[in-house]
């Protein structure tokens, strides 16, 4: 029986009904014909083939690299001294030469080779030299939906794509790195800044540009070894002074002179947690609405732009990455936090409308600023990392989302927008089907971490609705059950499925549902990665 296109799990059935094999009739190569599925059962940007052989014929260059690559991968490798997994081929179906996969491609994938005998996996050729690319290249083919070589791969270059420190360590004992540093850049969550070796042993294709402040109000300005529970000791930054409690808890505040405790970390912990973050009260109380009570963020100095310049540009030069940048312009999700703003936009819909619209034109003015400045060394721009999204539901009406805060975030997303080459990247955990839409209408180039997981999050369905308008940046594995809990074996049967389902047509940023965490077995960080490696479209 057939889905419907647009029913998500655990959702209605409205209806279904049989489907007839989709198939390409062979013969005369000048009559080959693909029927095309239905309109609403076609993948958002996917061609479903070719009539005759004048349009294979096309763009011949364009063919023989798609030949090459799907019949040999290459021994090489981009980062010198690693090679990379061969796999064997099969001849190509026209569906395949067209450039976009169909879905007899897709059966094959699924039972991945297992109808080819031992000598075809024997005849190995190196890949054409054309045809090996820079993560730099690799990137802009994904992020503009349109296959590489491999799917792009990311550990580190976001505070919601990297790993805790402790897993960083043994990560970096199995891969025989020595040397170095664990920098804890990320206090709150305990996140390790990833080094140039590991991103070259996993074939990582992001670098992050670093902050010049971290949490908790410090500066990077120097870096100190701190021992946590006489376990590891890692590098953190120079101003990190915590406060030991009498259960052996750590307390820390903002700044280094700090006096209130703001987070706190309890003995044998593996990151901090917040004290009363949504300043909740025994009692509930409406909250009070004064019209324009806000402030909004002016213009960037000249100095600060200045020096971000010299940094990205530095660091655009010594890497073939593509670099990813939290900036000093955002899209605003309300004052007060979602338990406070989530309330004032079904009280006052207007006052919270023209607040929102306050806040985007004062960062759309800073995104062209800050873009004018450094916008041609970068690839994604970090814009919001709240979470609008529980496991079973959104946090709050959809239609609020719509109304209130997608309008206003496409006056930023349209200003990001006036430098074509940089796109927009958003997270937010949890079930969020019906704010998916908006959030593509806003002008989102990138969602993370994709939790399918979640109740209504089908992955087929996020990819052939949205398939064509959002990069999927994570959904590599499901970091609340498999990742940590099940064997290497069952990792990359669940990595291969994901990017069976995400990578065709490009779109698709290998990374796990959220950051790694300490109880994850290596040997299943090196399983997902090695998958995502020897993947070829």
């Amino acid at each position: 029986m057939a889905r419907r296109r647009n029913r998500r799990p655990g959702y209605p059935r409205t209806g279904g009904g049989g489907r007839s094999p989709h198939t390409v009739a062979r013969g005369d190569p000048d009559t080959w014909v693909q029927p095309p599925p239905s309109p609403a059962r076609r993948r958002p940007g996917y061609r479903s083939g070719f009539a005759s052989a004048a349009d294979c014929c096309a763009d011949a260059r364009a063919v023989v690299v798609r030949l090459a690559r799907a019949a040999h991968r290459s021994r090489r490798s981009a980062v010198p001294g690693r090679v990379d997994r061969c796999v064997p081929a099969w001849p190509l179906s026209a569906c395949e030469v067209s450039g976009r996969p169909g879905p007899a491609l897709a059966r094959r994938r699924a039972s991945r080779y297992g109808d080819r005998d031992d000598q075809t996996a024997r005849n190995r050729l190196p890949l054409p030299e054309e045809v090996i690319m820079n993560s730099r290249e690799r990137v802009r083919k994904i992020l503009n939906f349109e296959e590489a070589d491999r799917p792009a791969i990311d550990l580190g270059a976001t505070r919601m794509t990297g790993t805790v420190a402790w897993t960083y360590q043994a990560l970096k004992q199995a891969l025989g790195i020595d040397g170095g540093q664990t920098r804890v850049f990320d206090l709150f969550q305990m996140l390790a800044e990833v080094e140039e070796p590991v991103l070259d042993a996993l074939g990582c294709d992001f670098a992050m540009v670093p902050a010049d402040t971290m949490n908790y109000g410090l500066d990077r300005n120097g870096w100190k070894e701190f021992t946590f529970w006489g376990d590891q000791t890692f590098h953190v930054p120079e101003g990190f002074r915590p406060q030991v409690t009498n259960d052996g808890s750590l307390l820390v505040g903002e700044g280094p002179g700090w006096t209130d405790p703001v987070a706190r970390m309890p003995e044998g912990g593996r990151y901090f947690d917040a004290i009363n973050v949504a300043n909740l009260t025994e009692t509930f109380e409406v909250p009070h609405i004064d019209q324009k009570d806000w402030t909004v963020p002016g213009p960037l100095e000249s100095d600060f732009l200045e020096r971000e310049r010299a940094k990205v540009k530095a660091l655009y030069e010594s890497t073939e990455r593509a670099l990813v940048v939290t900036p000093p312009f955002n899209l605003p999700g309300g004052y007060g936090g979602l338990y406070q703003f989530g309330m004032k936009m079904s009280l006052d819909r207007d006052h919270c409308r023209e607040y929102m619209l306050a806040q985007c034109e004062a960062s759309a003015a800073r995104a062209r600023q800050y873009l004018g400045a450094v916008g041609e060394y970068i690839e994604v721009v970090i814009l919001s990392g709240a979470d609008y999204g529980t496991q079973d539901r959104e946090v709050f009406r959809p239609s609020l989302f719509g109304d209130i805060l997608a309008p206003a975030w496409k006056l930023v997303c349209d200003a990001v927008h006036e430098f074509p080459d940089v796109k927009v990247w958003i997270h937010s955990c949890g079930s969020i089907p019906d704010l998916i839409g908006h959030i593509a209408d806003a002008g989102v180039d990138c969602l993370n971490p994709v939790q399918w997981g979640a109740a209504g999050m089908d992955r087929r369905w996020m990819k052939e609705t949205y398939g064509d308008r959002l990069v999927f940046w994570g959904g590599g594995i499901n970091t609340q059950n498999t990742f940590p809990f099940g064997s290497a074996a069952e990792v990359r049967r669940e990595a291969q499925e994901c990017l069976d389902i995400f990578a065709p047509g490009g779109g698709c940023v290998v990374n796990p549902i959220h950051n790694i965490q300490a109880d994850v077995p290596v040997e299943n960080i090196l399983a997902l990665y090695e998958t995502a490696r020897a993947y070829s479209y």
